[in-house]
């Protein structure tokens, strides 16, 4: 369901969702626990609670996707040109940089996008010492128009190493 409370920490309405959970408990009883989450800023809230209080438990707010990054991924760089009912991704580069002390090897990215699409993109595995840099392409052709966001999860050797959420919207050119 799209359009839900706004979240306390970022403002965003588009990504939040309401998460229903339960549990029985003794007796049979069943006792839920609902709540909502913010996937832009991963924010998770109930939908009476005031933003002073989500402030006190909440991760600051992304003001850009490059603040949002964390981990060994830095930047994204990503071109997008408009052609009918698709866009075409002209250009996909990661700039990864490993900031932990130990030698890291990326070898996934995970795509997930707004509508429920999540996929592994194909990339050659890079290694990368403690302080290294590199540029990583990732290849994909296509992004369909009612894709709006992808969070962006960079692996290295089995964990996500780096994380970045994109508003499409402003990468999209007509």
């Amino acid at each position: 369901m799209f359009g839900g409370p706004s979240c306390p920490n970022c403002g965003n309405r588009l990504l939040v969702r309401k998460v229903r959970t339960g549990r029985f408990h003794r007796g049979h009883t069943l006792v839920k626990y609902d709540f909502h989450r913010c996937y832009r800023c991963l924010t998770t809230f109930s939908p009476d609670e005031s933003p002073a209080d989500a402030a006190a438990t909440a991760t600051p707010a992304p003001s850009n996707a490059t603040d949002a990054t964390s981990g060994v991924l830095r930047d994204v760089d990503l071109e997008l040109e408009d052609e009918g009912a698709k866009t075409r991704v002209e250009s996909f580069v990661l700039e990864l940089e490993n900031v932990t002390p130990d030698p890291l090897t990326v070898d996934r990215v995970v795509l997930a996008f707004d509508d429920g699409e999540e996929t592994t993109a194909p990339i050659e595995p890079v290694p990368l010492d403690p302080g290294e840099t590199a540029s990583l392409e990732v290849r994909r052709s296509w992004i369909h128009r009612d894709q709006h966001a992808v969070t962006i999860d960079v692996r290295a050797d089995g964990e996500v190493a780096g994380r970045d959420e994109l508003d499409l919207e402003e990468y999209r050119t007509a």
